[in-house]
Parts: C-alpha cells; structure tokens; sequence
C-alpha cells in the first residue's frame, strides 16, 4: 500500500490538486521505487521461509529414518564396562559410551568417519561392526 505521509512527491502536494506531467512521472518512479523495495523484502523472507521448510523437511525425514535411542542406566554400566576392559581414559570414554549405547540397543554396526576409535569396540563382547563412512 502508498503511504502518502512518507512519499517525497505526495508530501508536496496540497490537498486536491492536480498533477503535472513531470509530477506524476515522479510519483511513478517513487511507487516503481517502493514497490521494489517491498518485492525485496518480500522475496527475502519468502527465501528464509522457503530455506527453514526445506531444512525442516530435511530434519524430519532424517528422524524418521533414525530414530533415537532410548537413555537407559544400563547403558552406564555398559559403558563402564568397556571402557575397562579397553584401558580407555581421556577423551576416548565418549566413543566407549557410543559403543555401549549400541550394544544396549543391539545395534550391530557403526558408521563412522574415525574407524581408528571405534575398531577395538569390534573385538569386545557383543561386537561391532564398524563402517567407514568415507568409503561410502
């Protein structure tokens, strides 16, 4: 919609009068102006609406397909357990607590980028297998 309070030809104009030729071409390229800048506007936050459905859409399908694993306090003492019987202290216990919430869930394989860190988990009781998520 015009707004005629902040537009610089329609502020000059005393009510009622008439426009010249040259005035109205100057209210035009004023309303051509503003009508751009809200077409922007608009297109900007049809963009960002357009991008959060996508990532939403992306999120949900991805959820769906991966449902999560339930916190359980067996998986504490999974856990526990095979960061014993690896000798794993430091950083590494937060791979040894995936291992464990696979094992508690009877998840048999891992995807995985850091083979290296999750291989051991292969040779302990129940075992898992471990892919290499950059072969695929």
């Amino acid at each position: 919609m015009h707004d005629s309070s902040t537009c610089p030809i329609c502020r000059t104009l005393p009510v009622g009068a008439a426009l010249s030729d040259a005035a109205f071409d100057a209210f035009l390229a004023a309303c051509r102006d503003e009508l751009a800048a809200k077409q922007e506007r608009f297109q900007q936050r049809i963009a960002v609406a357009a991008r959060w459905f996508y990532e939403t859409a992306i999120a949900a399908s991805f959820e769906a397909a991966f449902p999560l694993l339930e916190e359980t306090p067996a998986i504490y003492l999974a856990w526990r357990a095979l960061a014993d019987m690896a000798g794993i202290t430091g950083k590494q216990v937060h791979d040894a607590r995936l291992a464990a919430v696979c094992h508690v869930h009877g998840v048999g394989q891992l995807l995985t980028f850091n083979v290296h860190h999750f291989a051991r988990f292969s040779a302990i009781p129940p075992g898992l297998i471990v892919l290499d998520a950059v072969g695929l």
